[in-house]
């Protein structure tokens, strides 16, 4: 034994350290909506969360909205992959009759309403975009898919949800949360068609009735052989 209880030889006493690095992962997204009016393949309305079209853009169906979502690492692991999910939006665009895509939020064909893709990887402090369009025949489909929020009968408005999936390579994962989620969302809102109103008056240039003559009015009275502009 290496160790002596004596007076003339102690035992030693051994110290040691260890340290343990803790890196928390972590997920940040946005979320943003252009409008191409023309179908062209350029947006005219550049992208927001918050998109507003006036009621002229009811004379330009089918219009074309480019969905995109960006998700950023701000965590200190990488991403082996990013669950996107937008609950709902593809399957209620479907349902009222909205053709969808390209659309990362379709595992296949946009036709089963899919409503979660995968992107990745992803590396700490970098991003990646996944994208999805929606061509929008008319005002009806319009209003059916707005009406499958529950909210304002002219907009639209669905919440993201991304899941970062962390990369275990190299980590001791045992026990340990390994996904990290986060929310974000946008507004679309096209609003009603135009109303024009038209107003009518007349005005007697002469052989008039009573002491205004050239006055517009929405009711006249007139002599014979008056002339009245309209």
């Amino acid at each position: 034994d290496a160790c002596y209880d004596s007076l003339n030889n102690p035992c030693a006493e051994l110290t040691d350290s260890a340290r343990i690095n803790v890196d928390v992962p972590d997920v940040t997204c946005a979320e943003t909506v252009c409008a191409d009016l023309d179908t062209n393949g350029v947006c005219e309305v550049a992208d927001t969360n918050a998109l507003q079209l006036a009621c002229s853009a009811n004379d330009a169906f089918p219009i074309i909205l480019d969905y995109t979502f960006t998700v950023t690492n701000t965590g200190e692991t990488p991403f082996a992959s990013v669950d996107v999910c937008k609950p709902g939006f593809v399957a209620q665009a479907l349902a009222a009759g909205i053709a969808v895509g390209p659309c990362d939020l379709c595992t296949g064909a946009c036709d089963a309403g899919d409503d979660c893709g995968v992107v990745g990887p992803v590396g700490t402090n970098s991003f990646v975009n996944a994208t999805c369009q929606l061509k929008i025949p008319t005002r009806s489909a319009w209003l059916a898919f707005a009406a499958g929020d529950g909210g304002d009968d002219n907009c639209h408005t669905n919440s993201l949800e991304v899941t970062g999936n962390v990369d275990t390579s190299g980590y001791c994962a045992d026990g340990a949360e390994t996904t990290t989620t986060s929310t974000c969302g946008a507004e679309a809102c096209i609003a009603p068609t135009c109303a024009l109103e038209v107003e009518k008056t007349f005005r007697c240039v002469d052989n008039c009735v009573g002491d205004n003559p050239g006055v517009s009015t929405n009711a006249l009275e007139v002599l014979p052989g008056a002339t009245v502009e309209f």
